[in-house]
């Protein structure tokens, strides 16, 4: 593909979890209880590391600049 072009190439299971409604908007499809679940455990997880990950940041630059940390 080109650059700035979108591939032509059909990808069924990235979009499996999507459909056209009747009305023609992109909406996601009913998924089961696992499924649900596997996201939820995948975002808690995503959520701590990345609010760990500030953490840590935020604690280096404090040390690197004491005052401006405060704020």
């Amino acid at each position: 593909a080109e650059r700035g072009t979108v591939s032509q190439l059909a990808n069924p299971a990235a979009d499996a979890a999507l459909y056209l409604a009747p009305s023609g908007e992109l909406t996601p499809s009913p998924v089961g209880q696992n499924l649900n679940a596997r996201l939820d455990t995948a975002v808690r997880g995503m959520e701590t590391y990345y609010v760990s990950q500030l953490a840590d940041r935020k604690a280096e630059l404090s040390q690197l600049a004491p005052a401006d940390a405060a704020e």
